[in-house]
């Protein structure tokens, strides 16, 4: 079938060029990187490799906590993130999965108290600084 289809109008003195989609499912290799390793194996393994990498992802996200912070007032992410963790981390401080810390994180409301009592105890931090962080993400 060609691209383009000629046909005539009714009263034969004009043509009209009907399209017709043509698609050709092309797929390209994939490369992958880290030989198919998520992100949090290859940064747990590179943590374990080298103390100083440790230590600067920690302070990578203490900094970015602070910037954080002073555009978008104090938050669960901000808090976690002054701790020098991540939300696999927090997640499993707090027996969860990282998708649970991601939700609550961008949406805290209707949380309870056992969950903000396990943040609290997770991020070394009050229930009260936990909540006010809640009031300030709405």
């Amino acid at each position: 079938m060609m691209p383009w289809e000629y046909q005539p109008t009714e009263d034969n003195k004009v043509w009209l060029i009907i399209d017709h989609h043509v698609s050709q499912r092309i797929t390209k290799p994939r490369t992958q990187r880290g030989r198919g390793k998520s992100i949090t194996e290859i940064i747990a393994e590179r943590k374990a490799s080298s103390p100083e990498a440790a230590e600067s992802l920690i302070n990578a996200r203490k900094s970015l906590a602070r910037a954080v912070e002073k555009h978008q007032g104090r938050s669960l992410k901000t808090i976690r993130l002054d701790k020098g963790l991540s939300q696999s981390e927090l997640a499993e401080l707090m027996e969860t999965q990282q998708s649970y810390i991601a939700k609550i994180e961008r949406n805290p409301t209707d949380l309870y108290a056992s969950t903000i009592n396990k943040l609290a105890k997770a991020l070394d931090t009050t229930c009260d600084e936990i909540i006010e962080a809640i009031a300030n993400n709405e």
